[in-house]
């Protein structure tokens, strides 16, 4: 898998199930799909939608449970809580699939989860956020090349 986005200067727009959201400056977008761990649906055909890629956050991956309900439109099943800034926040199993530009989508494994934020706890993010545990434990490799305003994100064996 590879993926090569644009490192963007300007705030812009991106496509979501719910109408478009605006992306701000050096905010890196990635398309994904959730569905029940176990499920054997092809990717491919599972609704996508935008993520944020933050190397900031140190789980996996954060949405809000209205996002996770109208877009990927999955039912996960609840492992445990964590507590967020004094709020429980419920994780659950998910299977994750990031899209590349082309070609077939690129299977997340996530054992710790996926943060769910329930509608009534604050959280700011506009996007769901993917983050970089996500990215070490699938020993995936982010390049970010200031000078071509470029990022990549691929799989080890891609040269």
């Amino acid at each position: 898998m590879k993926i090569v986005q644009p490192l963007p200067e300007r705030s812009s727009e991106v496509w979501t199930p719910s109408g478009p959201v605006i992306v701000r400056p050096y905010q890196i977008i990635l398309s994904i799909s959730i569905a029940v761990n176990e499920t054997l649906d092809a990717p491919e055909t599972m609704p996508r939608f935008p993520v944020i890629l933050d190397t900031g956050m140190n789980h996996n991956l954060a949405i809000r449970q209205s996002q996770l309900v109208s877009w990927a439109q999955a039912r996960l099943p609840y492992m445990k809580d964590i507590r967020v800034a004094g709020s429980l926040v419920p994780i659950y199993r998910a299977g994750v699939w990031i899209h590349p530009n082309s070609g077939k989508p690129f299977k997340l494994e996530l054992e710790d989860g996926i943060a769910v934020y329930p509608n009534d706890v604050t959280n700011p993010a506009r996007l769901p956020i993917l983050g970089l545990r996500a990215i070490a434990r699938n020993d995936l490799k982010l390049i970010v090349e200031s000078e071509r305003k470029q990022v990549t994100l691929k799989t080890k064996w891609w040269f």
